[in-house]
């Protein structure tokens, strides 16, 4: 009998020894296409210019529509405002002088910040012109973009107060003098801050790499990560019903429309949180035999990161990259966005009708904004894509070179030649799949925007019946939108490490990526999910050591001259979040591309040859030496052996001579 037929494997050449030499440039055509959406984007913002005022959108715009430091009002760059929504007039400077009385029966014309034309009289007093948002008190300022910046908002909300009554220090002011004492504390501690935030948490970065070599550490840091946070989202589930309990045990709570939300948000997410715990137990526990090949990756990930530090500095590079080009996309916008229309408009100030002039969006405008906006996914994920490779290219050489000592940064200068000469256009290819489906994505959120303001600006429309219908299926989309971006993007990574070992083309390497996933559904999803969660940790441990190497650095040498210390440790937390992401970025690509390596090996060249890892290999001939034949005769003795990663896998494979590299073997599948 015939056996079946087997699922297709991995396809090399004859003498393949590890990424191929004999590379050809793949998928031309859409690299020429991404040369001609950047040739697109420089035409679009060409054609704009004629018809474009660049300086609306860079110079401040007085209520009137004139551009401060612009034409008539060359002489007057900054903009003073005259009231609370922003209008205001273009003048030589902001006022630095000291600060006027509060007393509103005292101000004369000196004082204030009017209008063009509007001055003090008999009839029309400082105080009324205040009230009317004719006139602002003139306040101490600094330039920001030329605009006067007030220094302090509390001494403005007195003016108001004294003025008309209003009071904004509950909304505005409060939120202001935070973010002042913020950006004072920030100016202050900045070599703390970036010291630690940056460097502290680079080293922590780097070392936790190194302990992930120590025999047994990788896999303590795994079985806690899979232990650890599942108990952790168990405990918020726990928190949050505690609070529904509470919420319920108080009647008024269940009654008040205000707080009734509040007590099913916690059910429900006190319950979520429980299934989602389960799940990822459960999901440890049937994958713990493949938990042990994660291991090992991770492992031989970090060795092969300490084999070429200079990939871990590689997403800096690719951030100098997007900086660049996002420098001169911001200019390109800057030309589309001042193809405006001088429009008249009306804001109520404190029931007070004040009128004022602004630029209206062209619909030629609006169109080359959309394009703009698609230009700049396309080209962020391409930025990525090659970065990928890249990184791809440099772990399957450490992989395939026997003598692994011998592997040193050069591969890494060597991988970015290969990945720019022949494979920017795979890059484009897969980037413009997922710029795709962001781009859809963003429609998608402008028109749910629009729907819900229609919403709110007429809550008695026919259409009210249909709101919440109406929010499932925008809810519904959404979900749907989101979950296949990040599908495509799963499916690009392991694509982008096919290309980078075997030098196809996006559609081929998608094709293979996608055949290994379903072939290794178990060990990939395992990889997947321990990886996650053991880089999650790395984050955590990352940001709580630099958190509290700035605190004791802060309360040591700034205690008694920062508002709050707590502050500037959260800001340092945050940036210490991005350096690990980096690390760990380069390790997921590293993780990836190791275990494909490893299956390459498994598959092409008949089993775990001399370029597996040590840690790898042994995890390997540990697997076998437990493993149960499933068929034995006398004549086929030492001919038939098991070829999965542990006894649960349900290929064999049947050899009447040991294998040779780069000749199919025959795989019977049950």
């Amino acid at each position: 009998m015939a056996p079946p037929s087997s699922p297709s494997r991995f396809r090399a050449p004859p003498d393949f020894e590890g990424p191929i030499t004999d590379r050809r440039t793949t998928d031309v055509l859409f690299l020429l296409l991404k040369i001609g959406s950047w040739a697109a984007m420089t035409a679009v913002a060409w054609v704009a210019w004629p018809q474009s005022n660049f300086w609306t959108v860079v110079m401040p715009v007085d209520y009137l529509g004139q551009i401060c430091g612009q034409d008539t009002m060359s002489s007057l760059p900054s903009l003073q405002f005259t009231d609370l929504s922003g209008n205001g007039v273009c003048t030589t400077g902001c006022y630095t002088g000291s600060v006027i009385t509060t007393n509103p029966a005292a101000w004369g014309q000196s004082d204030l910040t009017c209008r063009y034309g509007v001055t003090v009289g008999a009839s029309t007093a400082a105080q009324q012109l205040v009230a009317s948002s004719q006139c602002m008190p003139k306040y101490q300022s600094i330039n920001l973009l030329n605009r006067c910046i007030p220094t302090s908002y509390t001494t403005l909300n007195t003016y108001f107060d004294a003025a008309s009554g209003t009071n904004f220090q509950g909304t505005v002011t409060d939120t202001m003098n935070a973010a002042e004492k913020f950006a004072s504390d920030v100016w202050t501690s900045a070599p703390v801050l970036f010291g630690c935030g940056l460097g502290v948490s680079f080293v922590l970065a780097f070392v936790f790499l190194l302990i992930l070599r120590v025999p047994k550490f990788a896999a303590v840091v795994t079985w806690t990560s899979l232990l650890t946070i599942p108990l952790l989202i168990g405990g918020v589930g726990v928190f949050c019903f505690t609070s529904y309990q509470d919420y319920k045990n108080n009647s008024n709570s269940t009654t008040n429309p205000e707080t009734s939300w509040q007590v099913t948000a916690f059910q429900v997410t006190a319950y979520v949180c429980w299934v989602v715990s389960a799940i990822m137990i459960l999901f440890a526990i049937a994958v713990r035999k493949r938990i042990n090949l994660a291991v090992k990756c991770t492992k031989a990930t970090a060795r092969a990161v300490c084999a070429i530090p200079l990939m871990v500095f590689y997403p800096l590079v690719q951030l100098v990259g997007f900086l660049a080009y996002l420098a001169v996309w911001v200019f390109y916008l800057c030309t589309v966005v001042g193809m405006g229309v001088l429009t008249d408009g009306v804001v109520d100030i404190n029931g007070v009708q004040v009128t004022y002039s602004y630029y209206e969006y062209t619909d030629s405008a609006k169109y080359s904004f959309w394009f703009l906006l698609f230009e700049l996914f396309w080209t962020a994920q391409f930025i990525i894509g090659i970065g990928s490779i890249t990184l791809s290219l440099g772990f399957a050489k450490w992989y395939f070179t026997i003598e692994k000592s011998t592997v040193s940064s050069s591969a890494f200068f060597q991988s970015n030649w290969v990945a720019l000469r022949y494979h920017q256009g795979t890059a484009a290819f897969g980037s413009l799949v997922i710029a795709i489906v962001q781009f859809i994505r963003a429609i998608f959120s402008y028109i749910n925007a629009r729907i819900e303001a229609m919403e709110r600006a007429d809550p008695t429309s026919s259409f009210m019946p249909y709101r919440t219908v109406s929010k499932v299926a925008r809810a519904c989309c959404c979900v749907c939108l989101w979950c296949l971006e990040k599908t495509i993007k799963f499916v690009n990574k392991n694509a982008y490490v096919q290309t980078a070992i075997f030098g196809t083309s996006f559609c081929t390497s998608a094709k293979h990526a996608f055949e290994l996933i379903a072939r290794n559904i178990l060990r990939i999803m395992a990889m997947t999910f321990v990886s996650a969660l053991t880089f999650m940790l790395t984050k955590i441990w990352v940001i709580l050591g630099t958190v509290t190497c700035t605190f004791f650095a802060l309360q040591h040498l700034y205690e008694t001259t920062l508002y709050s210390i707590y502050g500037i440790c959260v800001l340092a937390g945050v940036l210490a979040w991005f350096v690990a992401d980096m690390f760990t970025d380069v390790m997921e690509i590293g993780v990836t591309t190791i275990l494909q390596c490893y299956l390459a090996d498994e598959e092409i060249l008949g089993g775990i040859g001399e370029y597996c890892p040590h840690e790898l290999k042994n995890f390997f001939d540990g697997i076998h030496q437990d493993s149960k034949e499933l068929w034995e005769t006398p004549a086929q003795a030492g001919n038939i052996r098991n070829k999965g990663t542990d006894e649960s896998d349900d290929e064999i494979e049947v050899q009447v001579n040991p294998p040779i590299r780069g000749y199919k073997t025959t795989v019977v599948t049950h």
